[in-house]
């Protein structure tokens, strides 16, 4: 028997709340024989990454410092996000082990504060 897939998946953020998309996701890494952990806290899911090597990390989190429009404000304490160092460390180490990532959605305004992130990406998302 082959073995599966795995999958870190980092969700959830302004407007975007997990529980919404939670049945969706859970269906489709099922349906695809995908062995999937989702995470809303940023930094417990890159910690599951760091620990043991995964197949994919997929990004469909809104998380970013929310400095830039006061806007937001309202937000923060729930929200707003700044990568940490063991965070930018895992996802770096996991690609530079030759794991794959997938950027859904909002992911390019993610990690704003993480410069290296648009590199990563190919793409930053322009206010």
């Amino acid at each position: 028997m082959a073995r599966k897939p795995t999958v870190v998946h980092l969700t959830a953020g302004l407007h975007h709340p997990a529980q919404a998309t939670s049945a969706f996701w859970r269906e489709l890494w099922h349906e695809a024989g995908v062995e999937a952990e989702t995470f809303e806290d940023i930094e417990e899911g890159c910690a599951r990454l760091a620990q043991q090597r995964r197949d994919l990390l997929v990004v469909s989190a809104l998380r970013w410092p929310m400095d830039n429009d006061e806007k937001y404000a309202p937000h923060r304490t729930q929200w707003a996000y700044r990568i940490g160092e063991s965070a930018r460390s895992a996802i770096s180490g996991h690609l530079g082990n030759g794991g794959a990532l997938l950027a859904l959605h909002t992911a390019s305004i993610s990690f704003g504060d993480w410069p290296e992130w648009r590199d990563i990406l190919g793409a930053r998302w322009v206010w």
